[in-house]
C-alpha cells in the first residue's frame, strides 16, 4: 500500500502534504501492529510456558500417584519434588492450650499455589475427626471454622 502511495506522489496526483499525511498515519498504523504482534507473541510464549508447566506437574503426580499402595508416609523427596515454598502465617490471637487458626499457603512446584474450596460444616467436622486433637465431639461445635486458603 505505501509503495502505491509512494508511486501517486512520485507521478504528481498525491500533494506531498497529503502523502505526508498518508505516510505517518501508515507509520502510525504500522507502529500499532507491530505492538500488538509482540503482545500476542509474549502471550503465547506464556501460555506454552503454563503448558509445559503443567506437564511437569501432571509428571510428579504420576510419579507419586501410587502412595497409598507405597509406604503411606511422606517423605523429604516426595515434598521436595512436589512443594517450592510454604509460607506460615502468624496464628491467629487464642488462649493456650486451645486450637486456634492459623494461615498457610502451599506453593506446588510448576503450578503454584492451589487454593482449595472452603470446607462445609459436613466436610469441616469429618476433618476435625480425623485431623483434630479434639477429644471430645461437643467441642468440635466450639472451634472455627477452617478455611483453606
Amino acid at each position: 500500500m505505501f509503495e502505491k502511495i509512494y508511486e501517486d506522489k512520485t507521478f504528481g496526483r498525491l500533494s506531498p502534504n497529503r502523502f505526508k499525511k498518508l505516510s505517518e498515519k501508515y507509520e502510525e498504523e504500522s507502529s500499532v501492529i507491530e505492538t500488538r504482534i509482540n503482545e500476542i507473541e509474549t502471550l503465547a510464549k506464556l501460555e506454552k510456558q503454563h503448558e509445559d508447566n503443567a506437564e511437569k506437574f501432571i509428571g510428579v503426580l504420576n510419579k507419586y500417584s501410587k502412595i497409598e499402595s507405597m509406604t503411606h508416609k511422606l517423605t523429604s523427596t516426595l515434598l521436595h519434588d512436589f512443594i517450592e515454598k510454604i509460607v506460615v502465617y502468624h496464628r491467629e490471637d487464642g488462649e493456650v492450650g486451645k486450637d486456634v487458626s492459623q494461615k498457610v499457603e502451599i506453593f506446588f512446584k510448576y503450578v503454584g499455589e492451589i487454593k482449595l474450596p472452603i470446607l462445609l460444616l459436613e466436610q469441616r467436622q469429618k476433618y476435625l475427626k480425623v485431623f483434630s486433637r479434639v477429644e471430645n465431639q461437643e467441642k468440635e461445635k466450639t472451634l472455627p471454622i477452617i478455611m483453606v486458603m
